[in-house]
């Protein structure tokens, strides 16, 4: 047997739509011009082979059959040799070529003279005897005609076997047609292995049986996968489909699926670019400008990501934003304890919270001091009311206490200033005094009466020591 080799015929299958229409290999069972010494030939006419022209003759030059002349009512066979075959075959084909010519009607009658002659089969085993009784058992499977008469001409006969059968016998009977030049082949298709999108099909002998097809790798079947190979060779359109399965895509050339990385899906939006992760399990969108989030579809604004610490509410302003912070909490961010919460100042001190959120400091009123002003500091009354300042954290608070020294300096000034006046009247007082005596003992004609100057001795007498000086300023 001989296998044509198809390649040419397949690969334009596949670049066609219809691929169910394409041919497929054609398997060379048996050619008369090869077997051309095994073949038999017997003449049953009853003319006892007395005219050699009007039996099958060997053209040994073409390697084919003639019958030169014909008589009326001829029965003369040509048998093959025996044909082997596979078991699955169902379907074989007889391709014979030849020149069949006109009957001279002046000298035979219509019935004398046929222009046709007849192909038989038989399924059988080899080693068969080729007799009468053999050759009569054959069923006839097609009549050849004459068509152009005196021009080559040919003819295909397709006829079935049983499936399983060893081989079958061919043979050409003839009953008074003038032929020429007879060549047989007998063969089969057989439909070659296709492959359409995700779905293949293997190479299969002609049968009317079912083929189901099967999907691709990691796809799976959508309705039932079928076609029939005919006996030409041919697949039937097919029914079903193939898909994907999840997580996979369809190739370029449609016929494969491949598995989708993480990044295949486009995830990222706004312009993001995607990475894949080191297994190729998961991606990483890297966002760009105002854009944030795992696939960067948050739009940033003044509060986005929201910049308000320990529960605060952002507001966004356009452009800034303010924060609005739960009991406890201060600063632009929420971002400090809140220590004057609770006042922990007492007395009526005030707390002020240090600028860098470390902590707080009391400023104290009054005689109180201490961390809390819980100390009273009293030690001699006052009647200014001094303010002392207790910083509790490491931020040095403002400088209130350099403030009431100042005070305490500018009272002291003041007790000094009004201690100098008080000397200065002292000191006018009595220097007033000695001048009011001078004027009276030497002044020119103002106190001439000289009771005057007693009653002045006596009434200073009253107030002085009799051995006393004169008073000096």
């Amino acid at each position: 047997m001989k296998t044509v080799n198809m390649a040419a015929v397949l690969k334009a299958c596949l670049s066609s739509l219809l691929i169910f229409n394409c041919a497929g290999d054609e398997v060379l069972l048996m050619r008369s011009t090869d077997t051309f010494d095994n073949w038999t030939m017997l003449q049953l006419d009853g003319d006892d082979n007395s005219d050699p022209q009007t039996q099958w003759t060997k053209n040994n030059v073409l390697k084919a059959f003639d019958v030169r002349n014909f008589a009326g009512n001829q029965n003369n066979w040509v048998v093959s040799p025996f044909i082997s075959v596979d078991p699955l075959v169902t379907s074989v084909r007889v391709r014979m070529s030849f020149i069949l010519y006109q009957c001279d009607y002046t000298i035979y009658t219509v019935d004398q003279c046929k222009q046709s002659f007849k192909l038989y089969s038989k399924v059988s085993t080899s080693g068969q005897t080729i007799d009468a009784a053999f050759v009569n058992s054959f069923t006839e499977r097609g009549q050849v005609d004459l068509n152009d008469p005196g021009n080559p001409d040919s003819k295909d006969t397709t006829f079935n076997i049983t499936a399983g059968s060893a081989g079958f016998y061919v043979a050409l009977k003839d009953e008074g047609a003038h032929i020429q030049g007879v060549t047989i082949e007998v063969h089969y298709f057989k439909c070659i292995a296709l492959q359409n999108g995700l779905i293949s099909f293997p190479a299969s002998f002609p049968s009317d049986t079912v083929v189901t097809g099967q999907c691709a790798p990691n796809s799976s079947p959508v309705g039932s996968l079928e076609r029939v190979c005919y006996s030409t060779g041919q697949w039937s359109s097919g029914t079903g489909s193939c898909g994907c399965d999840p997580g996979f895509a369809r190739n370029s050339s449609g016929n494969a699926c491949y598995r989708l990385s993480p990044c295949d899906s486009a995830p990222c939006y706004n312009g993001g670019v995607c990475s894949n992760s080191a297994d190729g399990s998961t991606f990483q969108c890297a966002c760009s400008g105002i854009y944030s989030g795992p696939t960067c579809e948050i739009v940033q604004g003044s509060c986005t990501p929201d910049p308000c610490q320990n529960g605060g509410t952002c507001a966004d302003l356009g452009g800034s934003y303010q924060c609005s912070c739960p009991s406890g909490y201060r600063g632009s961010e929420c971002q400090n304890t809140d220590f004057c919460l609770n006042n922990p100042c007492q007395n009526g001190g005030s707390c002020f919270n240090n600028g860098d959120g470390t902590g707080y400091f009391c400023s104290c009123t009054g005689v109180y001091e201490g961390r809390n002003c819980e100390n009273d500091a009293s030690v001699t009354s006052t009647s200014t009311t001094t303010t002392r300042t207790t910083v509790i954290g490491t931020k040095t608070p403002p400088k209130q206490q350099s403030n009431n020294d100042l005070y305490i300096g500018l009272g002291v000034g003041a007790g000094v200033i009004l201690l100098g006046l008080a000397g200065l009247g002292i000191y006018c007082y009595w220097n007033k005094k000695g001048n009011r005596r001078g004027n009276i003992e030497n002044g020119p004609g103002y106190l001439h009466d000289e009771m005057e100057v007693k009653k002045l001795n006596e009434k200073e007498g009253e107030s002085a020591p009799q051995n006393s000086e004169k008073p000096k300023a």
